[in-house]
């Protein structure tokens, strides 16, 4: 029984630090960037983002993301799937993230499949998509 209440403990006390980490994080986020890149998305896609709908909530799925690869370079990313299992969400998220990497943008300018899909760190992710936009003109498809 102590050994259960000492891992409740420190299970409350990770959560909280973590819970507190994102609250500092999302403080200091510039939401504003958040309408540019749904702009970005509407303009290219053609498709509506709702004004109502959080960037993290339209994106979450990853299907938005791989179908932007896929608009400009068709067939791209394959086998995209619309579900609400998390893994196949994740999966997606991943594919468009790998699909960059080949197209030569370096790890170190792209967010993680977490910063996403648990909305850990929307700053990052909203600040490379926002880099993606800029030098999407420049970007070419990887050698087969």
């Amino acid at each position: 029984v102590k050994d259960y209440f000492r891992i409740m403990t420190d299970r409350y006390v990770a959560e909280s630090l973590e819970t507190s980490h994102r609250k500092k994080v999302e403080a200091k986020r510039d939401t504003s960037i958040d309408e540019k890149v749904k702009d970005y998305f509407r303009r290219v896609l053609g498709e509506d983002i709702s004004e109502d709908e959080s960037l993290a909530d339209a994106l979450k799925d990853g299907t938005i993301l791989c179908k932007l690869v896929n608009t400009k370079y068709p067939n791209m990313i394959k086998g995209v799937k619309k579900s609400n299992l998390p893994y196949v969400q994740m999966e997606n998220i991943s594919k468009f993230l790998n699909t960059l990497e080949r197209f030569g943008i370096p790890k170190s300018e792209l967010f993680t499949t977490v910063d996403l899909y648990e909305e850990k760190d929307m700053q990052t992710v909203v600040l490379s998509l926002e880099r993606l936009a800029a030098r999407w003109p420049t970007l070419d498809p990887p050698a087969s």
